[in-house]
């Protein structure tokens, strides 16, 4: 459960606060023929752990989220203004991402470690990037990796399999990929949830299951374009 900093804690009212949900894909209404295409495992926890269809704990959580996220605002804000203060934020590289998304009670899960979860948003800014654009190419932290040492003007020990980031933020358009290998590790001892699967360039995913169970969702479809959301 999220702790939120004394100084922001109750500034959020679980009764009114909005769970994000573009694609009306939250509440399902405890209807577990809606899950008809997840794997066993999925419908399983649906079907037993309260927690996925409970609207009143939800929005309990995603409020003590919005808290707990307040201190990073408070944290970049110090950042940004150091940067300002001391000249050096025109010459210095900001990058500003997360590790996953998060279920919560979206498609019949509460948690992470399911392929709903692989899209995140970044936010970058430095010399030369080209401002207020939004990208929708497939990048990933492999790309991170490159981008930071051809920054850092340093040499990799080893071949990378990322590409710099560069190009894209110059707002220039070179030939990229148009799928992304993406990997999901096991919940616990249950190794029927370990996934692999492609994501398309439309946002569209297949795979499968170490249980042989189908990974696959597409990208233009209402129920569960969601998933794969920037």
């Amino acid at each position: 459960v999220p702790i939120p900093a004394s100084r922001h804690a109750g500034l959020v009212d679980p009764a009114t606060v909005v769970i994000p949900d573009p694609d009306r894909n939250y509440d399902l209404h405890g209807n577990l023929a809606l899950l008809a295409d997840r794997p066993t495992f999925w419908r399983n926890r649906a079907a037993t752990d309260p927690q996925v269809f409970d609207n009143a704990f939800h929005q309990r959580y995603y409020a003590l989220m919005t808290e707990a996220l307040m201190s990073v605002d408070d944290g970049a804000g110090v950042i940004m203004r150091a940067l300002s203060d001391s000249g050096a934020l025109n010459n210095t590289i900001v990058v500003f991402h997360s590790d996953n998304g998060f279920c919560i009670g979206h498609g019949g899960w509460f948690g992470k470690r399911v392929p709903e979860c692989a899209t995140v948003p970044a936010i970058i800014r430095g010399p030369g990037f080209l401002r207020g654009q939004f990208r929708t190419e497939l990048t990933s932290y492999l790309d991170g990796v490159a981008s930071i040492v051809e920054w850092a003007g340093a040499t990799p020990g080893r071949q990378l399999d990322g590409r710099s980031l560069t190009p894209l933020l110059r707002g220039e358009h070179p030939p990229w990929r148009s799928r992304q290998l993406l990997e999901g590790l096991a919940i616990g001892s249950d190794l029927s949830t370990f996934w692999q699967g492609f994501s398309m360039v439309d946002r569209s995913l297949f795979g499968r299951y170490a249980s042989g169970e189908p990974v696959y969702y597409f990208g233009g479809d209402r129920r569960v374009n969601w998933a794969m959301r920037d």
